[in-house]
């Protein structure tokens, strides 16, 4: 849940070896909140129109080595209306979006102990209990699944961490983790929901962890770490005249063992060099349909290297080279109506240049060129479609950022240039689907007085094409606009946020438009107080 999020760190291009596989444009780090030494208790409610609320509260403390966290929230939604500008559609009319209703509960707790001042121990248990629709293609929906919702979707997490610190000279993290997902979708021949013709219910189990250790030699470092994840998916289905029946059992893993070297060259520059070796297999696959289908394993080697240099004037440069991997998902190889069990991995072979720039402690600015070479890119034409291995694919671009930060005010300005075109397809195609040309995002955040914090974020997305039974075709532009203001009365936060501000109307993908205007209502309160 997004109340139980502290940060978000976002690593671009080839990420390192330490992470393990499948990080081809990057890897995301999701940090939840951490206890804070005594007690922390706070409350949090917000409303918007369509009888949507979301409320969460939250307590947590420390108390010398122990320390714990707790958190809960309650969502329910009717859905989100559409923006004035929408035009009825065959399965959509203007207004309310169909089958987006959502009602969500979640709950999750964490408990730490610093064994001693080197190790600490930590347990953390997460737990979501849904209900929600699942809107459809407002043109032409497809597939059998085209008119679904999951009555139930559940999804539980338990996490077992240690932490050890090597005196200064190191350190090393290792991690079990088990993900369960029970989820039941209803399958209808309609849009009024009312018919149904199936019910399918998943029960899927991912189990695994890694261990991470770093260990110096003077001014150089060396890092190691091995990962592994296996994947399992069971589908039962019950029709009007059957009983629930298991239809489909696979079964995945995945593992990868790297190293990665940090060498200092003098007071000015770093030479990284890492290599990893990706495995997967899948070891069981079976449906009612086919019985037994061919297993397929693949193990890969991916190097990287990479060099930093401080210049005069806080600038520094880094130019890297990389090869990455991206094994498919279980839902790519045998998910969907048309399963593709002999689905090769994807494999970048990718360069860039960077630059970062801090002229003072208020700003900093950075950009940086990519290029990257695709072989074996996994994509579809559509959902009814399966997925397959487009031969090669080249995306190249560019990248920026800026930001601000002074006593009052907060400016960020980034922007994207980027060209994805297939240089071998299958299917004829020549860019891939829905990536935008150009992307560019401004914010502002300003402080006025002691507690009123105003915020406007502007976001603009440039043309993307899809492929409609082999056609190509355009979706336009469009900007997003996000209006914030927010004040404080000693413990007591009132927050207004008008998301969509313009109202426009707005396709990501074809068929499946975006919320209009949409005004938010919120209240934050701090027990304690800091």
């Amino acid at each position: 849940p997004v109340s139980d999020v502290a940060r978000i760190t976002v690593t671009r291009g080839g990420a390192s070896v330490l992470y393990g596989p499948n990080g081809l444009g990057g890897v995301i780090n999701i940090v939840t909140f951490q206890a804070e030494e005594g007690l922390n208790t706070e409350a949090n409610l917000r409303l918007a129109d369509n009888s949507t609320f979301l409320a969460h509260g939250a307590t947590g403390g420390k108390k010398g080595s122990f320390d714990w966290y707790l958190g809960a929230g309650l969502e329910q939604s009717d859905g989100f209306s559409l923006s004035e500008d929408f035009q009825t559609e065959p399965y959509q009319p203007q207004g309310l979006r169909l089958n987006s209703d959502l009602e969500r509960f979640s709950i999750i707790g964490r408990v730490g102990m610093e064994l001693s001042e080197a190790d600490r121990f930590s347990v953390t248990l997460r737990w979501i209990d849904a209900e929600k629709g699942i809107p459809f293609h407002t043109t032409r929906p497809s597939g059998f699944v085209k008119f679904s919702r999951f009555p139930e979707w559940r999804q539980g997490t338990f996490t077992l961490g240690w932490q050890r610190d090597l005196t200064g000279e190191g350190s090393i993290r290792a991690q079990v983790f088990s993900h369960h997902f029970d989820n039941t979708l209803d399958v209808f021949s309609g849009p009024e929901l009312e018919e149904r013709l199936l019910r399918s219910t998943f029960a899927d189990r991912v189990v695994g962890g890694f261990i991470v250790g770093d260990k110096r030699f003077g001014a150089h470092l060396l890092s190691g770490a091995i990962h592994l994840r296996e994947d399992h998916h069971r589908r039962f289905e019950e029709t009007e005249v059957s009983s629930m029946e298991l239809v489909e059992r696979f079964t995945a893993l995945t593992g990868s063992a790297g190293a990665e070297g940090r060498l200092t060259l003098g007071k000015r520059s770093v030479m990284i060099l890492g290599a990893t070796l990706d495995h997967n297999a899948v070891t069981e696959s079976w449906d009612f349909q086919t019985g037994e289908m061919n297993h397929t394993s693949e193990t890969i080697f991916s190097p990287q290297g990479e060099v930093r240099t401080l210049f005069k004037g806080n600038l520094t440069g880094s130019l890297a080279v990389y090869r990455r991997t991206r094994f498919p998902t279980l839902r790519q190889l045998f998910g969907g109506d048309v399963p593709s069990p002999t689905l090769k991995p994807e494999t970048v072979t990718g360069a860039n240049v960077s630059l970062r720039w801090h002229p003072n402690t208020a700003i900093s600015f950075s950009g940086a060129l990519y290029f990257d070479q695709v072989k074996d890119l996994i994509s579809r034409v559509g959902r009814a479609f399966p997925y397959e291995n487009h031969d090669e694919a080249e995306i190249s671009g560019f990248e920026f950022s800026g930001r601000g930060q002074w006593d009052r005010l907060d400016c960020r300005v980034s922007g994207t240039w980027q060209s994805a075109e297939f240089t071998a397809s299958s299917q004829s195609m020549e860019e891939i689907p829905f990536v935008p040309e150009a992307t560019a995002e401004v914010g502002i955040a300003l402080r006025v007085g002691r507690s009123t914090h105003l915020r406007t974020d502007w976001q603009w997305v440039g043309e993307r094409i899809f492929y409609e039974w082999g056609d190509r075709r355009e979706l336009p532009d469009y900007s997003l606009v996000r209006l914030a203001v927010a004040h404080e009365w000693k413990n007591l936060e009132l927050r207004i946020d008008l998301e969509n501000a313009l109202d426009a109307n707005i396709e990501q993908e074809w068929g499946y438009p975006l919320s209009g205007r949409r005004l938010w209502v919120g209240f934050s309160y701090d027990f304690v107080g800091h």
